[in-house]
């Protein structure tokens, strides 16, 4: 006695769903396949761009008085590129200020991704994470990567390990020459990235801002 037409149909689900439970079936009229991802595997591209750490820069020239770490992140936020500047993104100062509030504090207590670090725009790599970052350093210079010019100054207060430098303009809340700040240079990727010299708090100069999905 030959299958009924049932008895196929229920033949045909039990093959689908073996196919399926080792990871690939074939679905649809033109041979699409679902394959199952594996643990830690992104689905789509949008996860992709959302998996990463982005440098940048606003290009705009600033002295020490950036009011501490809330002005220095509401600055980076509203220069972001745009398409960093929505809701998925968060924006920092990459700058030290006090007590807690420092470069080697920021992935807990932003809860930042454990992802690699990119050059926005040229999405060159510049480090394998944020701890690969504090520990080896740039892979490539911010200069190299294409966020600024070669030998561009810029404000950090931190050391090349994320600790808060000797002199970081009174916690960015002061532009005077009173206070001094320590400053980094984009051509290089040793610990001069982040502690090239210290200048006056009333020079002008750029800054580096990080943005990323939590």
């Amino acid at each position: 006695m030959g299958m009924t037409p049932i008895m196929k149909k229920i033949g045909l689900m039990m093959t689908v769903a073996m196919l399926a439970a080792c990871g690939e079936a074939t679905t649809g009229g033109k041979g699409a396949k679902y394959t199952t991802p594996s643990l830690g595997q992104n689905t789509g591209s949008q996860n992709n761009t959302l998996r990463k750490i982005y440098f940048y820069s606003p290009d705009v020239p600033h002295n020490g008085a950036f009011g501490g770490a809330s002005g220095a992140d509401a600055f980076c936020k509203s220069e972001r590129p745009t398409e960093l500047d929505n809701d998925n993104f968060e924006a920092h100062a990459m700058l030290n200020f006090s007590g807690l509030q420092t470069i080697a504090s920021m992935a807990s207590l932003q809860a930042m991704p454990v992802a690699p670090v990119y050059a926005y725009g040229s999405n060159v790599k510049l480090a394998d994470d944020w701890s690969d970052l504090l520990t080896n350093g740039l892979h490539v210079s911010l200069a190299d990567a294409g966020i600024f010019a070669p030998n561009t100054i810029y404000w950090t207060g931190f050391n090349e390990d994320g600790t808060t430098a000797q002199s970081y303009c009174n916690g960015f809340n002061n532009g005077t020459a009173s206070y001094s700040g320590q400053i980094g240079n984009s051509s290089y990727t040793d610990g001069r990235w982040a502690g090239f010299q210290e200048d006056s708090c009333a020079a002008l100069y750029q800054v580096l801002c990080v943005a990323f999905t939590q």
